[in-house]
């Protein structure tokens, strides 16, 4: 799940993990730490930018703030294109 909200001003994104249950929200939980090392340490203009994360600790769930940016999303983006030969 994903929500545009404000950060410091700035239009962010929340990324937080769909599922729930408990064997899936462990696995979720372990792919969002992965994904926060990672996003942490890349700067680049081609690459959103990594604003740093929330763990809620009631759920143990991880929410990743991240760089909103404007246009089609990355799935509309690659069906939208033609194959090559």
């Amino acid at each position: 799940m994903t929500l545009v909200t404000r950060y410091f001003g700035a239009e962010v994104v929340l990324k937080v993990p769909r599922d729930s249950r408990d064997t899936a929200k462990a696995k979720s939980l372990i792919v969002s730490g992965h994904e926060l090392r990672i996003l942490r340490r890349v700067h680049h203009p081609n690459i959103v930018m990594f604003y740093g994360a929330y763990i809620d600790p009631r759920s143990s769930e991880i929410a990743l703030v991240l760089e909103y940016v404007r246009g089609r999303t990355l799935t509309a983006a690659v069906v939208g294109v033609p194959r090559g030969p």
